[in-house]
């Protein structure tokens, strides 16, 4: 759980360095990021997504790396952004993540932003870069229990 627990805290340090708007919405409607993106790490998107991009997008980590999970992350949230700042609270915020597989109709949209959005890019060496940062962070607080 020590790597799913970084790659979380990955995920939302590159939301709040790349959509700041949201992440000070989740923080005033009390949600962590992290409620979502462990299914996603845990389940490789399998209960978020139809099949049919899911093929398309397991082909991509399969070919790229992972760090085309990070960038696959930060699609959803883009796609979603919008409709994500109007809920008002937490549980408006859980109710759009649990429809999300009717959200993405069209896989080739999600593609094409997890390949061509800068917002969506991030390098394997940043990647590494990170973990490295916050594995220390997390071993540390893990051990102060």
């Amino acid at each position: 759980m020590v790597g799913a627990r970084i790659d979380q805290s990955i995920v939302t340090m590159l939301l709040r360095e790349r959509m700041p708007k949201l992440c000070q919405h989740f923080e005033n409607c009390f949600y962590d990021p992290s409620l979502q993106t462990l299914q996603w790490f845990t389940c490789l998107f399998s209960y978020s997504l139809k099949f049919e991009a899911l093929q398309r997008l397991w082909d991509l980590v399969f070919l790229k790396g992972d760090k085309m999970i990070f960038s696959i992350c930060l699609a959803m949230f883009i796609t979603m952004e919008d409709l994500l700042l109007r809920c008002e609270n937490i549980q408006e915020i859980m109710l759009v993540m649990e429809n999300l597989p009717h959200m993405f109709r069209k896989p080739q949209d999600l593609l094409t932003m997890v390949v061509q959005d800068p917002k969506c890019r991030v390098s394997k060496k940043r990647i590494r870069d990170l973990r490295k940062h916050y594995r220390t962070e997390i071993i540390d607080e893990l051990e102060s229990y």
